[in-house]
């Protein structure tokens, strides 16, 4: 699963696609934006 993941974010990469990622805790929210 980890590898499909890690292919289907090069592959989103190579389009111009912008990913981001979410820790799930709301007074960290400013370090996910950075």
């Amino acid at each position: 699963a980890h590898i499909y993941e890690r292919v289907n974010q090069i592959a989103l990469l190579h389009y111009g696609v912008a990913i981001g990622f979410y820790q799930g805790d709301n007074l960290k929210l400013m370090d996910d934006l950075a």
